[in-house]
């Protein structure tokens, strides 16, 4: 809707046929009044390598655009950057390009050109855009990028920090958002880890992974002296708990990944080479034992006290 001539004039009236199993993710789009085909969608894999791990950033494959004429008629290929934003179209059968988007770093629009552009609503990090409104709407809270912040409070309240609307904590350039509930990343090492965790495994198992290193750390303390817990005893149980249990919750694929991620996170912080052999020895024992049945705890003491598990001290 559009007030024009003190009047709402309704722009566009549509229908959705969405998926329910990714989020309601739209397929189809239909004219309300004769339920003629407006536009269809063809989704894959986005930046998890998954269906819907990052809430389908990266994984509009492309948007054919039925009631269009001239260029911008027919399908449209979606091309991106690496955070997973819509910076250009492809006309499929002309191989022209159709549309091109570039955008501040807050997501707010510097261009939109082509004679597809403005037809295609879906653009910065593949949400859906409001033309009338310039909002994008995230699964969970609707956008403002000419603002940096959210129009809806924050769903877990103050747990995502003081400021329920803000936006990634005032950093998307090294901050990421998929459904606009949880914020991930914080620039470096600590970013590139969490991100490559988000694209291999998804949003809920990297949450569960890091819940797990948080218990196998809280663990490790109790029963091990402060001394131990950097490559000693402590720090060769806690990573085999760590792994024991991310194997149990999560699958033995990505506890492997998320195990091998961290360390290479370690490596950028110039991690000497026998740290990481003694930490990945011990996640692979951690992820052995998770094939038995057995207390994760006492499995984990009992290859310690056989000598399973590595420490440098």
């Amino acid at each position: 809707m559009v007030w024009t001539n003190s009047a709402w004039v309704s722009v566009e009236d549509l229908k959705f046929i969405s998926d329910p199993m990714r989020f309601s993710r739209h397929i189809l789009e239909l004219r309300a009044t004769d339920n003629a085909l407006v536009r269809s969608y063809s989704w894959g894999l986005d930046l998890s390598g998954t269906m819907d791990g990052a809430g389908g950033v990266g994984g509009l494959l492309s948007v054919t655009l039925h009631t269009a004429t001239g260029p911008a008629a027919g399908a449209h290929f979606a091309a991106y950057d690496g955070n997973g934003n819509v910076v250009a179209l492809v006309s499929a059968s002309t191989e022209n390009e159709t549309a091109r988007y570039e955008n501040g770093p807050f997501g707010e629009p510097i261009r939109i050109t082509g004679p597809a552009a403005n037809l295609n609503p879906f653009r910065f990090s593949t949400k859906r855009t409001c033309n009338t409104s310039d909002l994008v709407l995230y699964e969970y809270r609707g956008y403002n990028p000419s603002l940096g912040r959210w129009l809806g409070r924050d769903p877990i309240e103050g747990r995502g920090g003081l400021n329920l609307c803000g936006f990634v904590g005032n950093n998307p350039v090294s901050r990421v958002d998929p459904f606009g509930l949880s914020c991930y990343g914080g620039g470096g090492a600590y970013f590139r880890e969490k991100l490559a965790c988000l694209c291999a495994c998804g949003i809920s198992k990297c949450k569960r992974a890091a819940q797990v290193a948080s218990d196998a750390l809280a663990e490790a303390q109790k029963r091990f002296p402060a001394d131990s817990l950097h490559n000693g005893a402590g720090d060769a149980w806690r990573h085999c708990y760590w792994s024991y249990e991310m194997a149990k919750a999560i699958g033995q694929r990505c506890a492997k990944i998320i195990g091998d991620i961290h360390e290479d996170a370690g490596d950028r912080k110039a991690q000497p080479k026998n740290e990481r052999e003694m930490d990945e020895h011990n996640n692979f024992v951690g992820r052995g034992l998770a094939l038995q049945s057995g207390n994760c705890a006492d499995l984990c003491q009992q290859a310690l006290n056989d000598g399973k598990l590595r420490t440098l001290k």
